[in-house]
């Protein structure tokens, strides 16, 4: 993944950024505004974080969005370090116009939640969580998904894809596994049993390891193939002003980056198939063996075993904050870490909305970050319930911003299928998730959820409306917005980030 650039990179006409502390807690700011106060709370997604690296890309955004509908006036940023009650955390302030002309000063907060995965997961336990991910999803492709929302079972009907995804998910697992396997031992054993001074000898009988070498030697080409397609594209997309409609771009992306991309995925199951019968002996190695592979066997083993690292270092990076938070059921370890990411976010959310200067909150989170910040509300919003309503959540909600969000696939998959054993468990676990308890008046806060085709983690939202509820309307269902300019495959899933379509949608509705 690319860093995102600073603000100070990125918005050449903010001339100055100052730093202060604040202590609202006293109730008497050292600058009291005498315009309307409104905040953003973002939370990261998956993966290695940053400090505040969420939070100056969302202020970034904001900024860029409210200078292009009323010019480059905002001319400084103000970070804060503020103690609400017993939270402390960090804000950046800035005063625009909002979407209507009026002149606010917003506040943008960040749920940091990175450092308490870190090091918590092991490669053993992502594998585990894919797998048990994939057969929970097939088990429920072969009935009509059901699920209990807003107080009934409300059937999704059958999800045609999702087996071909799925099963195609799990072959690439399992063909990354066995190849990742056959890397680390036929390197392993030949290192160690070879004397380059002499002779070249290794567990493998010679024609098998040469017709093993030609087979690893091609998907190290497609790697590289894609993988560098893949690298110029990211790095060439700060050149391209309108993704959408440059034809150019378009065609670099449809064709060379999605055609590459589906070589990838074809190549990497079909050298793990054939990797198995020639280790058995069923094929006759000189067949596939080249000889000018086999002279650079070095180079090929050792691109294939860094490969490897960096393949398993992402996995643990990525989807083991998505194993730790999802499937904490799983293991005790992971249920802790799940409800301290709950706990962390949830206070300093609720510090904000203990600030009742604000007039409008948005809350906004990105992939694993968006089902966090979709408990976060609904915590948030039970806890009014159960506090006199001294926050007053729903009121002053007015934007809940999801993008590249998992959400609807992690409720597929992870999904018990609706039977009379389970409807009480059901109805018991939607109290906890007043957003799809009742639209009235949960759904009064608008829910935007930003989206590409081209980002293989998220997707539209449709399983959290009931289209058949006496309350349901237009105005209060999941408005699913494509980002039309997140078009490279994979790097999809972080160039809402660089796009303005999110933004704009920030803007025009906070």
């Amino acid at each position: 993944m690319f860093r995102k650039k600073s603000l100070r990179e990125k918005s050449s006409k903010i001339t100055r950024v100052v730093s202060q502390p604040i202590n609202i807690s006293t109730g008497i700011p050292p600058e009291p505004s005498a315009k309307p106060q409104v905040a953003v709370f973002v939370t990261h997604g998956m993966g290695q974080q940053v400090p505040f690296e969420t939070l100056d890309a969302a202020a970034e955004g904001l900024i860029l969005a409210a200078n292009k509908h009323y010019g480059n006036n905002i001319r400084q940023i103000r970070a804060r370090t503020v103690l609400i009650g017993d939270i402390k955390t960090q804000r950046a302030e800035f005063d625009m116009r909002d979407a209507q002309g009026n002149e606010v000063e917003v506040h943008v907060y960040e749920g940091y939640w990175a450092p308490i995965t870190e090091g918590q997961v092991m490669l053993r336990d992502v594998m585990a969580f894919l797998f048990r991910a994939g057969f929970k999803g097939l088990r429920n492709c072969w009935l009509p998904f059901e699920r209990w929302i807003f107080g009934e079972t409300v059937n999704f009907g059958r999800q045609f894809w999702a087996p071909i995804q799925l099963i195609l998910t799990l072959c690439v697992v399992l063909s990354l596994v066995l190849l990742n396997f056959v890397t680390a031992t036929v390197a392993a054993t030949r290192m160690l049993h070879t004397d380059c001074a002499t002779n070249c000898t290794s567990v493998f009988p010679e024609a098998t390891f040469a017709a093993l070498t030609s087979v690893a030697a091609i998907y190290v080409a497609i790697c590289v193939l894609f993988g560098g397609t893949l690298f110029i594209l990211m790095h060439s997309r700060k050149w391209v002003k309108h993704p959408e409609t440059s034809a150019v771009w378009c065609i670099a992306t449809n064709l060379i980056g999605r055609g590459l991309l589906w070589l990838w995925v074809g190549g990497t199951i079909a050298c793990a198939v054939l990797m198995l019968p020639i280790i058995a002996g069923r094929y006759q190695p000189d067949c596939i063996s080249i000889k000018c592979f086999s002279e650079h066997w070095l180079v090929i083993w050792g691109f294939l075993l860094l490969a490897s690292w960096i393949v398993k270092n992402l996995l643990i990076q990525y989807m083991g904050d998505v194993a730790a938070y999802v499937d904490s059921h799983s293991l005790d370890r992971f249920d802790d870490i799940r409800n301290r990411i709950k706990t962390t976010v949830f206070e300093h959310a609720k510090a904000v909305y203990a600030n009742s200067q604000y007039e409008r909150i948005a809350m906004m989170g990105h992939s694993l970050g968006s089902a966090i910040t979709y408990d976060t509300l609904n915590a948030l919003i039970n806890y009014d319930a159960l506090h006199e309503n001294k926050l007053d959540v729903i009121k002053r909600t007015k934007l809940l911003l999801t993008f590249g969000s998992p959400l609807d696939k992690l409720a597929f998959i992870f999904a018990s299928q609706i039977n009379k054993a389970t409807v009480t468990r059901e109805a018991l676990a939607a109290t906890l998730q007043p957003l799809v308890q009742a639209y009235l008046p949960f759904r009064n806060i608008k829910w935007i959820n930003v989206y590409s085709k081209r980002d293989i983690v998220s997707g539209s939202l449709e399983f959290y409306d009931d289209k058949n509820d006496a309350n349901y309307s237009p105005l209060c269902k999941v408005d699913n917005v494509e980002d039309l300019d997140a078009k490279i495959p994979l790097a999809a899933h972080i160039e809402y980030w660089d796009n303005r379509k999110l933004f704009d949608e920030l803007y025009e509705n906070l």
